[in-house]
């Protein structure tokens, strides 16, 4: 990320070459539309591109930074778009949304990871999955969700942290005893 703050293009096309297929699924997931999605991914990747400050490598790693850059726009866009958009269910096949990858190697670890987070997923209390399903893979606002589930929006506030906090410690754990970080 320091290379693309000095404007090194190299350095932004490997970002961008090993970010956006993953970027871009989330892009299609949220809003069930491979254009709007690839609109999003452009403007995502521009902004970092004009304002790499906006990157603080003490909260977050570059791919986090850009999954929550991508998320936000998506439901920005969607939120524009409300009428009628259907979203795609987290267990989809993934390969109608990722572009085909050259690099056998990274599709298979990008589907291990895909198999990880799922199982981890499955082990969260039904609510706190079920918060950060309808948040993270279905686009929804918190507000969103305390409406359709009648809880108060701060619980669902509450099990989305706590879910992403167990997700994240989880994930952290399976990474060293199976040899990934």
């Amino acid at each position: 990320m320091e290379q693309i703050a000095r404007q090194d293009t190299a350095a932004f096309r490997r970002l961008f070459d090993r970010h956006a297929p993953l970027l871009l699924a989330l892009g299609c997931r949220v809003l069930n539309d491979r254009q709007l999605a690839e609109d999003v991914l452009n403007e995502v990747f521009l902004e970092l591109w004009q304002s790499p400050q906006k990157y603080d490598a003490g909260r977050s790693s570059p791919r986090t930074y850009l999954v929550l850059v991508m998320r936000r726009r998506s439901i920005d866009r969607l939120r524009s778009r409300r009428s009628g958009i259907k979203t795609v269910p987290l267990y989809a096949s993934s390969t109608d949304n990722n572009p085909g990858r050259s690099n056998h190697e990274d599709a298979f670890a990008d589907a291990e990871e895909r198999q990880r987070i799922r199982s981890v997923l499955a082990g969260l209390p039904e609510a706190q999955r079920r918060a950060i399903e309808l948040s993270f893979f279905e686009g929804k606002t918190n507000v969103e969700i305390a409406e359709s589930t009648g809880e108060p929006l701060g619980t669902i506030k509450g099990r989305i942290r706590l879910g992403l906090i167990r997700l994240r410690d989880q994930l952290r754990t399976m990474g060293t005893k199976g040899g990934r970080p």
